[in-house]
C-alpha cells in the first residue's frame, strides 16, 4: 500500500474515534480492519510490518490527538454544516410553498375541467336536440308543401269550374 493510503486510513481512523469510536463497527479502526484483511500493513521503507508490532501501537496513540489544522478544519466544518442545513431548510420551505401553490392551482384546474365537462355535455345534448328539431321541421315543411300543393289543386280546379260555369251561362244567355 502507498503512503497516501496509509495517511488516509490514519485520518479516517482519527475521525472515527473522534465521532464515536470506529466507523467500521465493533470498535475497530479502519486500519485494524484493513490490516486484518490484508494480513499486514506497509511500513515507510516498504517492508511489511505486523499489525501487532509495538511501533504500530505507539502510532495509534499519537494519532488520537488532533493537530491544530485538523481542529480548525473541524471547527470550520461545524460552522459550515449548520449554515448549509439552514440553507437546505429554507430551500425545502420554498419548495414546499411552491408545491402547495401548485396543488391549489391543480385543484382549481380540476374544478374548471369538471365544470367545462358539464358544459360540453350540455352542448352535446343541445346539438342532438337541435338535430332532432331540424329533422322534425323538415318533415313539417314537406307536409306543408304537400298540403299546399293539394290545396292549390283544389283552388285551381274550383276556379276552372267557375270559369267554365260562367262561360256556359254566358253562352246559354246569349
Amino acid at each position: 500500500a502507498s503512503k497516501t493510503d496509509s495517511s488516509f486510513r490514519d485520518h479516517f481512523s482519527r475521525l472515527s474515534k473522534h465521532w464515536g469510536g470506529g466507523g467500521t463497527g465493533g470498535g475497530q479502526s479502519t486500519e485494524d480492519v484493513t490490516s486484518r484483511d490484508t494480513g499486514a500493513a506497509a511500513g515507510v521503507n516498504g517492508s511489511l510490518v505486523s499489525s501487532n508490532s509495538p511501533d504500530h501501537h505507539e502510532e495509534e496513540e499519537e494519532e488520537d490527538v488532533l493537530s491544530d489544522s485538523e481542529r480548525m478544519a473541524f471547527e470550520q466544518e461545524n460552522i459550515r454544516l449548520p449554515q448549509e442545513m439552514d440553507m437546505l431548510q429554507d430551500e425545502v420551505r420554498r419548495i414546499e410553498g411552491s408545491v402547495l401553490e401548485i396543488s391549489k392551482l391543480q385543484e382549481i384546474f380540476s374544478e374548471n375541467v369538471m365544470s367545462q365537462a358539464k358544459m360540453i355535455e350540455k352542448v352535446s345534448d343541445d346539438v342532438a336536440e337541435s338535430g332532432e328539431n331540424i329533422q322534425s321541421g323538415n318533415e313539417n315543411i314537406r307536409e306543408a308543401i304537400k298540403s299546399n300543393a293539394s290545396w292549390r289543386v283544389w283552388i285551381v280546379f274550383f276556379l276552372l269550374m267557375c270559369s267554365v260555369g260562367l262561360l256556359f251561362l254566358d253562352w246559354f244567355n246569349s
